[in-house]
């Protein structure tokens, strides 16, 4: 009867997150794959005596997620794409 005085308990909002898709293919038919970004190691290993100076030291790469075509990319749909 007098349920207006009870406390009311707050229920937490819950995000939809839908996953964001992992191909796609573009208006001429390419084939696209999303790549995860990561890191990695990037450098000479002093371990072996390969490589010159300039691979030295051995650093960490960031790398953001990219596009990238599923198939080699033929001549038919590169001049498809750079004619504006």
């Amino acid at each position: 009867m007098l349920d207006f005085f009870k406390k009311k308990t707050e229920e937490t909002p819950v995000a939809i997150v839908e996953e964001a898709p992992r191909d796609f293919t573009n208006s001429i038919g390419m084939e696209f794959l999303y790549i995860d970004g990561g890191e990695f190691s990037m450098g000479r290993n002093p371990q072996y005596n390969e490589g010159g100076d300039v691979e030295a030291p051995v650093h960490t790469v960031k790398v953001g997620g990219f596009w990238i075509s599923k198939y080699p990319v033929t001549q038919e749909q590169y001049f498809k794409l750079t004619r504006l």
